[in-house]
């Protein structure tokens, strides 16, 4: 005899998905025994907050490129779980999101919590941050769908899906069960590509442009930057990373990152491959008569939950998903890879001199950059969260996208310590080093994703920057107190994390995480990494509070 949710978990392995990360909830009991009792090898991932089940999904899917599975129970669930999924649909990440529901059947339901947990539309949140919806009635239904949106959750553009899950179709027994579980061949995904005479017209603006420049933003899949950074070498385009990213190989001759706004200032045409806001490229330079073009899937979204970025003077537009926007740029280019002088690689240049910072020197972005790259094997490196200000992409020359999984899509604090969890999850058992450059706000939203690390033995190396303070309301609260001419030691004083600081070292090992005494300089962040990366290659979580400017 089977149940329906013996089922449901059966379809998820067909489908490819090896983990369900989920908070524990009366509506999910069906599902969470079946993974338990190992149905087809889909391991439950326990979390102790929704928000930290969704963020971790967000970080394996970046890692692996992969969606991963979260179960949700029924509206309160949902409801912790909102921002997250918001992350997940700005940032375009695939995801598929099992929710409880109910019992639908009011005559089914206990007394008072089973009423005030079933609403009669339990996605209505999050409803505008979906690709796929749906509330199966049936088990044939049920397995159907989850096929048909799963392809949608990975095409173009990706983003969650989201099914309703009755208590009674997954407490249903299933006897006897079918021979062959139900349909289980997954269904073919889609890439939309961009219209073929704007790729014409495109191209040939960039074969008359004299010094056209190539903007990165966000980390685009290895195969798509390789080709990307194919077409700057064939047009000796200039390129620029926005975000500290590895979309250019570290080293790279045509790499002008380091000489914003001047490069895009100077640019008779630019190209923009998956940028967020194509305004911001251009803020505070001067207008000028050239051609702008943005490449992205934003236009193929329809929802009325957030303005598209679309504040920039963009002249044309590649629409579809990037990495075929930029394969048919290079077609019609006609561009091949460039012979390099002595078969020589410009992403493998000579690394930068030894750093010349003394043991003794205090913590900043750059100084954790440097100390990171003095012991840590930067080919096998993966950055899960944290770009350091654009100094970790150099001191640990980053040369592909996925050595750097980027921001979180909405901005809103909490997703770097469980996004950070999840990646390394995905990268548990390989090659690779995965490490988080985290600040103290931030991972005080969901620390509990730190018991998640210690529980399920995920090596994460963890590097919290702690300077007792939310840094950039910081900025903002120095910057509306001098336009007043009021004080601005007093205007900090609410965005300080202080008296008394946290002590996340403590934290951390409360959670079962291993940690280092907390370093405060460049030396002593050295010799702590070195005991991180020994606690990681043997299995295990290290966590170090990095005090900066403290």
């Amino acid at each position: 005899m089977m149940f329906g949710s013996d089922l449901i978990v059966q379809q998820l392995a067909r489908l490819g998905i090896r983990h369900v990360a989920l908070n524990p909830g009366a509506t999910l009991r069906g599902l969470h025994e079946s993974l338990l009792s190992g149905t087809d090898g889909v391991q439950p991932i326990t979390c102790l907050h929704e928000g930290v089940a969704v963020g971790l999904a967000h970080g394996y899917a970046k890692a692996l490129r992969s969606p991963m599975a979260v179960a949700l129970h029924d509206t309160v669930g949902v409801l912790n779980a909102t921002l997250g999924l918001y992350n997940a649909w700005l940032d375009e990440v695939p995801m598929m999101v099992l929710g409880g529901v109910g019992p639908l059947d009011a005559t089914l339901r206990r007394p008072w919590i089973d009423w005030v947990h079933t609403t009669t539309d339990t996605p209505r949140p999050i409803r505008d941050m979906l690709t796929w919806l749906d509330q199966p009635s049936s088990m044939d239904a049920a397995l159907e769908s989850l096929r048909r949106g799963h392809a949608r959750a990975v095409s173009t553009p990706p983003g969650p899906a989201w099914w309703g899950l009755d208590q009674g179709l997954l407490d249903a027994r299933i006897d006897p069960p079918p021979a062959d579980g139900g349909p289980s061949e997954a269904l073919r995904t889609w890439q939309v590509a961009p219209d073929g005479r704007t790729v014409d017209e495109v191209a040939g603006i960039l074969r008359g442009a004299r010094r056209p420049v190539i903007v990165f933003d966000r980390p685009l899949s290895d195969a798509a930057a390789a080709t990307a950074v194919m077409v700057a070498t064939w047009l000796g385009a200039a390129m620029v990373e926005l975000e500290g990213a590895a979309n250019i190989p570290w080293g790279h001759p045509l790499d002008a990152s380091d000489e914003l706004p001047g490069t895009i200032g100077t640019a008779d045409a630019l190209l923009l491959l998956d940028v967020r806001d194509p305004g911001a490229v251009l803020a505070g330079i001067a207008a000028a008569d050239r051609p702008v073009i943005d490449a992205s899937a934003w236009p193929l979204r329809n929802s009325t939950w957030v303005v598209p970025a679309s504040s920039g003077p963009v002249t044309h537009r590649l629409v579809g998903d990037v990495g075929r926007s930029i394969d048919a740029l290079a077609a019609a280019l006609g561009a091949v890879p460039v012979p390099r002088a002595g078969g020589t690689d410009p992403g493998r240049a000579a690394p930068p001199a030894v750093s010349d910072l003394a043991d003794d020197a205090p913590l900043d972005k750059r100084t954790i950059a440097a100390a990171a790259a003095a012991v840590l094997p930067h080919e096998r490196v993966v950055v899960t969260h944290g770009s350091l200000a654009g100094h970790a992409r150099r001191a640990l020359r980053l040369s592909r996208p996925s050595q750097y999984l980027g921001r979180s899509g909405g901005e809103g604090l909490g997703y770097a310590l469980p996004a950070s969890v999840g990646a390394a999850l995905a990268l548990r058992g390989s090659e690779h080093v995965a490490i988080a450059f985290l600040t103290d706000g931030d991972t005080l939203y969901l620390p509990q994703a730190l018991w998640t690390a210690a529980h399920e033995r995920i090596p994460l190396l963890a590097v919290v920057e702690d300077n007792r303070s939310y840094g950039r309301d910081a900025l903002h609260q120095q910057a509306v107190a001098r336009s007043r001419g009021r004080d601005e030691a007093r205007a900090v004083s609410g965005v300080r994390i202080d008296d008394p600081p946290v002590d996340l070292e403590l934290m951390a090992r409360a959670m079962g995480v291993t940690t280092h005494p907390t370093v405060r300089t460049f030396g002593e962040l050295r010799s702590a990494l070195r005991a991180g990366l020994e606690a990681t290659a043997a299995g295990e979580p290290f966590l170090i509070q990095a005090l900066s400017g403290v």
